[in-house]
């Protein structure tokens, strides 16, 4: 039978452990003993019914910062993921174990997953779960960059998606901007062409992130944009393009003429299925991600903690200026 004296030590070195974060080491000296003894311990309180640990699963759960997100922006599902740092790499790759579990959870038999490309999305693709599932598809949303690093990014998110689910694949094999929009028009009446596009606007399921629109995106370095586009287009107000389209701070398309030469799905299609899901781990794209939960082009959301604090106060802000334009 345990003394008090016992349980009185097991509890105070819980407390200094597990509620104040001190390191077994530190404890070990406090209390004149060898650091393998206080592991020894701990273990012993756990056993004892001293301590409990609950993990809270986030993709199950939803705290209180997830609601206020789902209520301010009509999301279906928020998950914020806790990291550890905020260097991108590292973020991305946590999220993306969440991508995969969250796509594990909601995908069947039958779904058409509508993909885009970039780091992003790369990261998620590698950690998709295997699910033995039929008649999956998988189909790109919109046409793609010139730059063999971006297509071969697209190859390999493609090939796992596939791979993860057994799925058929159908590519866009186009630039994402055409000089013209007559040029775009003759090339969507290829039979080929709409089939693709088709299968996108009827994908149940969309994977997508927000890029940043600045002289050192993916975008802008494609050459798209002369330095003078550029520019105006940041005057008008472009925070980043959502699934290449263009868009403000409130989520609306900035230029019709460029959005007239874009080769992809139509923004406003996200709003009608079933699921789709922005994920967001980059403070520099914080804008463009504001962007598209303001013009409700997401019904999930997937970031990081730290991306997240920044959109609730981008929304702190915004509520604000409003109050004072009443």
């Amino acid at each position: 039978m345990m003394t008090p004296d016992r349980e009185e030590l097991l509890i105070r070195i819980c407390r200094l452990y597990y509620e104040q974060n001190v390191s077994q080491e530190i404890i070990a000296r406090k209390f004149h003993l060898s650091r393998s003894y206080i592991s020894k311990l701990l273990k012993e309180a756990m056993q004892l019914g001293l301590i409990e640990i609950r993990i809270k699963d986030s993709i199950n759960h939803e705290n209180e910062m997830e609601k206020t997100l789902c209520a301010r922006f009509g999301l279906k599902k928020a998950i914020i993921v806790p990291v550890a740092t905020q260097q991108f790499e590292k973020k991305l790759d946590i999220i993306g174990v969440t991508v995969g579990r969250y796509l594990h959870n909601i995908m069947s038999d039958e779904d058409i997953i509508g993909i885009s490309w970039g780091l992003t999305l790369a990261a998620c693709a590698r950690k998709l779960i295997k699910k033995e599932l039929n008649k999956v598809k998988i189909v790109q949303l919109k046409g793609g960059l010139p730059h063999m690093e971006e297509v071969d990014r697209l190859n390999e998110i493609t090939r796992l998606f596939a791979e993860a689910y057994r799925a058929e694949t159908h590519f866009l094999p186009l630039p994402l901007l055409v000089d013209s929009k007559e040029i775009k028009e003759a090339i969507i009446k290829d039979k080929n062409i709409q089939a693709v596009l088709k299968l996108g606007i009827e994908s149940n399921i969309v994977l997508f992130a927000v890029g940043e629109f600045d002289v050192n995106s993916a975008l802008v370095r494609s050459g798209y944009f002369s330095e003078k586009d550029f520019e105006r287009l940041r005057e008008e107000g472009v925070v980043g393009d959502a699934c290449g389209r263009l868009i403000d701070i409130k989520g609306n398309i900035v230029d019709k003429v460029f959005d007239n030469r874009t080769i992809g799905l139509p923004l406003e299609k996200l709003r009608d299925k079933e699921y789709s899901i922005l994920i967001a781990a980059e403070s520099k794209s914080v804008k463009g991600v504001y962007g598209a939960l303001s013009g409700r082009y997401a019904n999930v959301l997937i970031a990081d903690e730290f991306t997240v604090q920044e959109i609730l106060k981008l929304d702190e802000l915004a509520n604000k200026n409003k109050k004072k334009d009443k």
